[in-house]
């Protein structure tokens, strides 16, 4: 591999047309953090570059460095489209509000390979969930934890604590997967989570 050139695997968070059959991609990487990759050769019959630039996908990434901030994609392979997350509104609606917290969140250069492992297991799991938000919910709060934001129980009311308390620490989904939040309770995760990271 050259040495100017890099890869890493990474999930579209955003897709723009970008002139004559050119794509400007931000993609969430686990060592290069948010990078924004030009992509050339966009078109019907190129329909490789189509999925792997499509938002929510996962996929590797070779590209090239140069000065500016904006980098020449090179090849890639297309590694899950997570398409169940496609075929459902509520999904989509949920997945993009957790991109929307990756996009606000993080920065270019900033190495996250928890938080982008995190982010992942969270995408695949999601159309699993009857309770579409719990897992947002959840993601809020272990995204605060990740960066050394651990709210503290006098934020919450103590019977509010108990669930949060769940949502923050399990290591499995299938202890939030029955989980129901109360409105009252989504809404100060909210203030909380916006209090500290936006």
């Amino acid at each position: 591999m050259a040495a100017n050139l890099e890869k890493t695997e990474g999930i579209v968070l955003s897709s723009i047309e970008f002139r004559d059959r050119q794509r400007l991609i931000k993609v969430f990487t686990p060592h290069f953090g948010l990078m924004t990759l030009i992509v050339k050769g966009i078109s019907k019959k190129a329909y490789h570059l189509i999925s792997l630039t499509s938002l929510l996908t996962r996929g590797e990434f070779l590209f090239s460095k140069g000065r500016g901030e904006i980098f020449r994609f090179i090849e890639g392979t297309t590694l899950d489209m997570h398409l169940p997350l496609r075929e459902d509104l509520c999904n989509l609606n949920v997945a993009g509000k957790l991109v929307h917290t990756i996009l606000r969140s993080q920065f270019p250069g900033k190495p996250s390979p928890r938080l982008y492992a995190l982010f992942v297991s969270y995408l695949t799991q999601l159309p699993s969930f009857i309770e579409k938000e719990t897992i947002l919910y959840s993601f809020y709060l272990k995204m605060l934890k990740h960066e050394g934001l651990l709210p503290s129980s006098s934020l919450f009311d103590p019977k509010d604590w108990k669930i949060v308390d769940i949502l923050l620490s399990t290591r499995t989904f299938a202890a939030i997967r029955n989980i129901s939040i109360s409105d009252v309770l989504k809404k100060r995760i909210e203030e909380v989570f916006n209090h500290f990271i936006f």
